[in-house]
């Protein structure tokens, strides 16, 4: 554990912290490029005056930054849609660009910050202080802008576009759930919040329990706060609070697809639904092209329902291949003669079926004394190859099998 640890003027590139208790500690002045920090617990870490580029950037991607304070930091571009942001803290530093979009951030102290093209869409920004902030060309569509304070923020510029407000909601003569007031959306007086499509908070009823501007009568998670009210099922519960988001009757913790209502089960966890997966049970496997029973995987042809193998890779199925393994016997002689027509050494003495053939050793015996380098071509040999590559009939091939070793014998 190195919690409330401080790290002041180091260079850690290139060092792990991964699965370290970081928890408090504050990175002062320091690079982090190439860090590892996989699965270290940032929570509340202070990062101040730190130069994040794009490569130390990426050392904080899916880390918690619960409670983290970012001090005198250039931000700009960083996305935050894989980061747990709760109690987040931005001092003196530039989020121009940066992405926030539906993270929970109620009474953040944003003032003077540049916020320039950022991006709030569907965010919490409940009592957010946004004062003498640039929000020129951000985006607030969405976002719950109740109590926040917009005075002085730097709206407009020449040839930047105006930050857009479609749907965020606002407060005005409002009251919380004791009836105390709620104080209102402050923004410039230029500004006409209906006019930019934003949504009033005319009356925050005393019944709005979990305080997100939504009456309970209407809320569809009266105890959860969610102002989005985002119900993918459409059914009485939103998402924030249904059991089963996507109404397949399996609860979201038992669903191993809770978004999606046409799957409950990955049997083979290879993140394909058993539903839509081919092969339920076969992490290999998933669709079969020509339906011939055969994953395209591990199908050779997966196109042609009449092949699935290809034994000596010639572009031919086994089913249309007159010698499967390629050792230029047929497969109906081999099966005759008794060698393997799937593998062209069946005895495995390095030789093939067809060299010991015409060599006038036997195939089916490794310890048959090996031929010459170069087989000798004994006229015995050739027949009976030259009967295999005709596929001859059985009897004659049967006595010239016979012939083969009785020849040996003598």
């Amino acid at each position: 554990s190195l919690s409330g640890a401080t790290f002041r003027g180091s260079n850690l590139a290139g060092q792990s912290l991964g699965g370290f208790d970081l928890s408090g500690s504050v990175f002062d002045s320091i690079g982090l490029d190439s860090i590892s920090l996989a699965g270290a617990n940032l929570s509340g870490v202070t990062f101040k005056s730190v130069n994040l580029t794009a490569a130390s950037l990426a050392v904080l991607t899916d880390a918690s930054l619960d409670g983290a304070t970012f001090d005198t930091v250039d931000l700009t571009g960083r996305d935050f849609s894989t980061n747990s942001v709760t109690g987040i803290s931005f001092v003196n530093s530039t989020l121009d660009q940066v992405d926030l979009s539906g993270k929970e951030l109620p009474e953040i102290d944003l003032a003077g910050l540049s916020l320039n093209a950022a991006n709030f869409v569907d965010a919490n920004l409940r009592g957010a202080n946004l004062t003498n902030t640039d929000i020129r060309a951000a985006a607030f569509d969405g976002s719950s802008l109740v109590s926040a304070d917009l005075t002085g923020a730097l709206w407009i510029a020449a040839g930047v576009p105006v930050p857009t407000f479609v749907g965020a909601t606002y407060s005005q003569n409002s009251v919380d759930d004791a009836g105390n007031p709620i104080p209102d959306t402050i923004f410039p007086a230029f500004f006409d919040p209906f006019t930019a499509g934003m949504t009033l908070v005319a009356v925050a009823p005393a019944d709005d329990q979990d305080g997100d501007g939504v009456a309970d009568s209407v809320d569809n998670c009266p105890a959860v706060e969610n102002p989005t009210q985002a119900n993918l099922d459409g059914d009485t519960f939103g998402d924030a609070c249904d059991e089963d988001r996507d109404g397949d009757s399996v609860l979201n913790a038992a669903d191993a697809f809770p978004d999606d209502a046409t799957e409950t089960a990955d049997s083979d966890s290879d993140g394909i639904g058993d539903n839509t997966d081919v092969f339920p049970l076969d992490p290999t496997e998933t669709i079969d092209t020509d339906g011939d029973g055969t994953g395209d995987n591990g199908d050779a042809f997966p196109s042609d329902p009449t092949e699935t193998l290809d034994t000596d890779g010639d572009g031919i199925g086994n089913n249309a291949d007159w010698d499967d393994d390629g050792d230029i016997i047929s497969d109906e002689f081999e099966v005759l003669l008794g060698t393997d027509p799937l593998n062209p050494d069946t005895d495995g003495d390095g030789l093939s079926d067809s060299d010991e053939i015409i060599a006038g050793t036997d195939p089916l015996d490794p310890n048959d004394p090996n031929p010459p380098a170069v087989p000798a071509m004994n006229p015995l040999g050739l027949v009976t190859l030259a009967v295999a590559l005709m596929g001859v009939g059985g009897s004659v091939v049967q006595r010239t099998r016979k012939r083969m070793w009785l020849a040996r014998k003598s």
